[in-house]
C-alpha cells in the first residue's frame, strides 16, 4: 500500500498555485498487512478500523494534518519535527498497550518514518523530495519502531525523553543522496547501532564514495603486492615473513587525521590476511604516529623484517598517497610508489597502479630467471 502512495506523491507539479515550504513528514504502515488480509480478511479489516481510529486521534492531538490515508498507510504533515516524533512515540506506545490488553487478537504492529524537508503544497496535497525521502525511510524502521532522518534527529535532540540510536547510512530507493538514519530507542525494542568506523563517519555523500573507492583500490593493490612479493618473487624464508605498518602520516589538513588513520587501519587488516605473514597490530604502533624513527630501529624493536610506511595528502582537488616497503635485512627500500590524482580521475587509479605493479613484477621475474640459468 505504501508503494502506491509513493507513486502518487511523486507526481510532477508545475502549476503556479504551488506553495513551497518546510515541513515534517510522517509515514506509517502496518507490518505484513497484505499477508494478514490473505489469511483472514474479515478480522484484518476489523483491526484496521481499530488502527485507523487510534492513529488518527493521536495525530489530531499533536496537530498533525492527514494528507492521505490509503488502506493501512498514513501520510501526515506536521509544522515541527518535535511534534511529528512525539506523535510517533505516542502512537507506538498506545498500539503496544492495546496489543497487551487484547492478547486474543492479532497484534497491530506498524512502522513509522519521519523526515523534515522542503515540500511543495498543491491542492491540499504535498510533493517533493522531502515527501519521497520520508516515504522511503518508513520501511527502514523496526517493526513497532520509529526511523528518523539525521535532520529530524538534530532538531529533536534534547526535546524528547528517549534516546536516538544512529543505525547507519540508508540506501533509499530512487533517492540519489545518502541519508543517515536513526532509530528512536523505544524501551521495548533492541536497536542495533551502526558499527563504529571513524573513517566512514568522517565522510559522506559523493566524497564518501570517491574516497572509499580510492582507499579500497589502494588497499587491494598493497595487499596483492604483499602476497605476490612474499610468496612468488622474493625469496623470504617463512620465519622472516613479518611486517609492521607504521601509522601513515597526514601531510594535509589536520581535519583529515581520521581519514589517514582509516587508511592505515584498512591496510593493516588486509595485510594480516596474507597466509604465513606476521603483521604487528595497529595498537602497538600508535606511539610512532608523528614521530621520526629509523626503519632499522622499528624493525629491531618489533622483531620484523619489513616496514611499510607512507603519507597521505588530501585537498579540495587533489589526493596524493605515497608508500614504501623497507627490507631491514637487505637494508634497502624494495618497493615504493606515489599515487597522485585529481579527484575527478580517482576511479582511474586502479588501472594506473595495476600497470606499474606488473612492470615491477616483470623486472623481478626476468632477474630471477637470469640468476637461475
Amino acid at each position: 500500500m505504501l508503494a502506491l502512495m509513493s507513486e502518487t506523491i511523486s507526481q510532477n507539479t508545475g502549476s503556479s498555485e504551488n506553495v513551497r515550504k518546510l515541513a515534517a513528514i510522517m509515514f506509517t504502515d502496518i507490518v505484513s498487512f497484505s499477508k494478514q488480509m490473505g489469511k483472514d480478511e474479515h478480522a484484518t479489516l476489523a483491526l484496521l478500523d481499530i488502527h485507523n481510529n487510534i492513529v488518527s486521534q493521536i495525530i489530531g492531538k499533536h496537530s498533525g494534518r492527514i494528507i492521505k490515508s490509503i488502506g493501512d498507510a498514513f501520510f501526515v504533515e506536521f509544522d515541527s519535527s518535535v511534534s511529528a516524533v512525539a506523535c510517533a512515540i505516542e502512537t507506538q506506545t498506545t498500539l503496544k498497550e492495546h496489543n497487551e490488553a487484547h492478547p486474543e487478537e492479532h497484534p497491530i504492529v506498524i512502522r513509522i518514518g519521519v523526515h523534515v524537508g522542503d515540500v511543495v503544497k498543491k491542492n491540499n496535497d504535498l510533493f517533493g523530495d522531502g515527501v519521497n525521502i520520508a516515504a522511503r525511510i518508513q520501511p527502514k524502521a523496526e517493526p513497532g519502531g520509529i526511523c528518523i532522518s539525521e535532520d529530524v534527529a538534530r532538531q529533536v535532540r534534547g526535546k524528547i525523553n528517549l534516546p536516538m540510536v544512529k543505525v547507519g547510512v540508508g540506501e533509499l530507493k530512487n533517492i540519489d543522496i545518502p541519508i543517515i538514519l536513526y532509530q528512536v530507542a523505544l524501551p521495548w525494542l533492541k536497536v542495533k547501532p551502526a558499527p563504529a568506523h571513524p573513517f566512514k563517519q568522517l565522510i559522506s555523500g559523493k566524497k564518501h564514495i570517491l574516497i572509499s573507492s580510492l582507499v579500497l583500490l589502494f588497499v587491494v593493490v598493497v595487499g596483492w603486492f604483499g602476497y605476490s612479493f612474499f610468496s612468488k618473487h622474493h625469496s623470504v624464508p617463512e620465519g622472516e615473513r613479518s611486517l609492521v605498518v607504521l601509522p601513515f602520516q597526514n601531510a594535509g589538513e589536520s581535519a583529515n587525521d581520521f581519514l589517514v588513520d582509516g587508511i592505515t587501519d584498512e591496510i593493516n587488516k588486509h595485510l594480516s590476511k596474507i597466509p604465513g605473514m606476521l603483521v604487528i597490530s595497529k595498537s602497538a604502533t600508535q606511539k610512532y604516529k608523528g614521530n621520526t624513527v629509523s626503519n632499522d630501529n622499528i624493525a629491531a624493536q618489533f622483531g620484523v623484517r619489513f616496514v611499510l610506511s607512507g603519507n597521505v595528502q588530501l585537498n579540495a582537488s587533489q589526493l596524493n598517497i605515497a608508500a614504501s616497503l623497507y627490507d631491514a635485512k637487505e637494508k634497502k627500500v624494495v618497493w615504493e610508489e606515489r599515487f597522485d590524482k585529481p579527484r575527478s580521475e580517482i576511479m582511474n587509479v586502479g588501472e594506473n597502479i595495476e600497470s606499474k605493479i606488473f612492470e615491477l613484477f616483470e623486472v623481478q621475474q626476468d632477474a630471477h630467471q637470469f640468476h637461475t640459468r
